[in-house]
């Protein structure tokens, strides 16, 4: 399934888990109660989609573009995330234990309540990120 197209498509409770899904384009698809646990999703384009509570424990998402995406409560403990667009999620009790942020783009993303313990945050961008509940804080 490495770089499908999967554009308008209806995966509600799509099991994905361990899936190549490198550079698969996910635009304006239903994948609410779809699991992603292990997934390689690296480059994949998941913008804007509602993945609220959708499970990504342990996936490879380095690249992957999930920039206005609505996160709320996901599951990304253990997940690679580097270098990905998460601009303007909402990622509200979204569980990072674990995680890889490192060179993330989190800017503007509302964060509240999010579990962060033990995910490595290095060189993420976290301007006007709301991070109300994390422990967390930032400048800018």
């Amino acid at each position: 399934m490495r770089g499908a197209d999967f554009s308008g498509a209806n995966l509600r409770n799509t099991d994905f888990r361990n899936a190549d899904l490198r550079g698969a384009s996910f635009i304006d698809a239903e994948c609410s109660g779809a699991s992603f646990g292990g997934a390689f999703l690296a480059g994949a384009i998941l913008s804007g989609l509602d993945l609220s509570a959708v499970d990504f424990r342990g996936a490879d998402l380095r690249g992957a573009t999930l920039c206005n995406a609505s996160l709320h409560q996901a599951d990304f403990s253990n997940a690679n995330l580097s270098g990905a667009d998460l601009s303007r999620a909402d990622l509200e009790e979204a569980n990072f234990e674990g995680a890889i942020l490192r060179g993330t783009n989190l800017e503007r993303a509302t964060l509240v309540c999010a579990r962060l313990e033990g995910a490595v945050l290095a060189g993420a961008l976290l301007t006007e990120a709301c991070l109300e509940g994390t422990g967390l804080t930032t400048n800018g």
